[in-house]
């Protein structure tokens, strides 16, 4: 007896089938993947920000770099994940 490739395949990239339907997937890699990098991104926008404004380099708030860190995060994290979803 050969065990179910399709479900094997699917636990090792990550995607789960929700219920009775083969069809509908949940990609919850995608969202482990964003949730330390987006935490990091709060934290060096905090880092950044407070050096730049305690050596007067620049007048940059936290929440702008925080958003510009996400924004690359993000679509970095979903760059990588088209490509390991393509591959397979």
């Amino acid at each position: 007896m050969q065990p179910n490739l399709t479900n094997k395949r699917l636990s090792i990239c990550g995607w789960k089938k929700v219920g009775n339907e083969k069809s509908k997937l949940v990609p919850w890699d995608v969202i482990d993947r964003l949730v330390v990098p987006i935490i990091c991104c709060h934290a060096a926008a905090i880092l950044i920000s407070g050096a730049l404004n305690l050596l007067r380099i620049s007048q940059v708030s936290a929440l702008v770099l925080f958003i510009l860190f996400s924004i690359l995060t993000v679509s970095g994290v979903f760059f990588y994940h088209s490509l390991t979803f393509s591959a397979d």
